[in-house]
């Protein structure tokens, strides 16, 4: 490849956490990190005994394509570095460190302040590095990352994530309205919370379903903190809450609790969750339980009309029946599914499936795989990219036995997200082999 195809990234933003400098390059949106600056982190492993050279192709070999990039750091070049000296926003000191660390007859060379190859890591392929270092700073730097990048997303620019005296994360939308939706459990009872389209739930409540002796610890020990925040009875008027405060975890919260987990239901919860809770928040914007609806509509429409509310009450009757026989549809689903899985027992079927679900939703094959593969890392921490096998064997070669139950239900569930039913998706697939 000619070097005058590299594409060149700027540096866009410079900061410091927990005492590592954290250098982004090209656009904040699509934000770029020097694979370099990744291994110092992390202090990946080093190429040569005088430790000179960290082994950057090793950190990046299993990380997809499209989640790295090799191109030119304009860094190197101190006449396209706009060097700002406004206050704590001052980089000069970046550009002085990492320009200093070229060697002074390279300085000279055109070819290694423009043309120099790196790679750089996209922001999932930074969290995908992160998550398969075992360094215990690695998690703390994947957290307060997130959360930057979340904070300049709002802002345009460099901000510290706002957290008030009481450790509560800044909530944009009006709350005084706000009501739990209310679901049950195997007779745990589980409250869920929809803010700006995000779902919480309380982490004391997931904590008892999930075996945990100590709910604090257990969130303290698997919740990022960007996944977290405290709920004050001060600010959450409207809400049940003691005086001394609940913790709400949002999605990602909650399967990092899962997955935690050692209790046997942990995953049947999971299903429970994905399949029952959060689609019936995330169609009507709350979750109103069957036989409640009368209830919904008074506590809400008071002022109405008692012919408006009834006329409501029944429309909501009728809605919630459909939806009840959607649930009871997919159960069905998800039944036959598991039996077909028995008598299927070959990889090659699921190559049909994903073939099939990416014909009819007008997707590329390697979309829908890929969408499989990171489902199965968010949800049930399988990271086929670390696993090593023979370079030319394809990642769903590389699940083992006791997982082909968690990848089918993956499936599953992506077929119910694209409204396709997996068991006719499956069926179709028998009738043309």
């Amino acid at each position: 490849m000619k070097e005058t195809s590299l594409q060149t990234f700027n540096l866009i933003e410079s900061v410091e956490i927990l005492g590592k400098k954290i250098n982004l390059y090209n656009t904040v949106e699509n934000p770029l990190f020097l694979a370099r600056d990744v291994a110092e982190w992390i202090d990946y492993a080093f190429t040569n005994a005088k430790r000179t050279s960290r082994d950057i192709s090793k950190m990046i070999k299993n990380i997809d394509s499209d989640e790295k990039i090799k191109g030119v750091c304009n860094l190197y070049d101190r006449k396209n570095f706009p060097i700002t000296n406004e206050g704590n926003n001052s980089n000069k000191s970046t550009f002085n460190s990492f320009y200093g660390a070229i060697s002074p007859s390279d300085k000279t060379k055109s070819k290694a302040r423009k043309t120099q190859n790196m790679w750089f890591l996209t922001e999932d392929g930074l969290y995908e590095v992160l998550m398969q270092s075992r360094k215990p700073i690695a998690k703390e730097i994947k957290s307060k990352i997130k959360s930057y990048l979340r904070d300049i997303r709002k802002t345009g620019g460099t901000v510290e994530p706002y957290k008030d005296k009481n450790n509560e994360v800044k909530i944009d939308q009006e709350i005084e309205n706000l009501e739990f939706d209310i679901f049950n459990f195997r007779g745990f009872k589980i409250r869920c919370l929809n803010i700006n389209n995000v779902v919480f739930f309380i982490g004391k409540e997931i904590c008892d379903v999930l075996g945990y002796s100590n709910a604090r610890k257990a969130i303290d020990d698997h919740v990022d903190e960007d996944d977290k925040f405290r709920m004050l009875k001060s600010r959450f008027v409207t809400l049940d809450i003691p005086n001394r405060g609940l913790t709400a975890i949002n999605e990602s919260g909650l399967y990092s609790l899962i997955l935690s987990s050692k209790l046997s239901q942990a995953r049947e919860f999971k299903q429970w969750v994905t399949s029952e809770v959060l689609p019936s928040i995330r169609k009507t914007g709350g979750a109103i339980e069957y036989g409640s609806e009368e209830k919904f509509i008074e506590s809400r429409f008071s002022n109405f009309s008692e012919d408006t509310k009834r006329a409501m009450v029944t429309e909501l009757l009728a809605s919630n029946k459909v939806l009840q026989e959607q649930n009871e549809l997919l159960e069905t689903d998800v039944k036959a599914l598991k039996s077909e899985i028995l008598t299927w027992n070959d990889r090659n079927k699921l190559n049909a499936g994903v073939r099939m679900l990416a014909a009819q939703t007008n997707h590329y094959i390697g979309t829908i795989w890929k969408q499989l593969y990171k489902q199965l890392q968010y949800k049930y921490g399988i990271y086929l990219n670390s696993r090593k096998q023979n370079k030319n064997d394809s990642l769903i070669s590389r699940v083992r036995e006791e997982e082909w139950g968690m990848v089918m239900e993956t499936f599953n569930a992506m077929c119910a997200d694209y409204g396709k039913s997996p068991t006719k998706m499956f069926q179709q697939t028998l009738n043309k082999n």
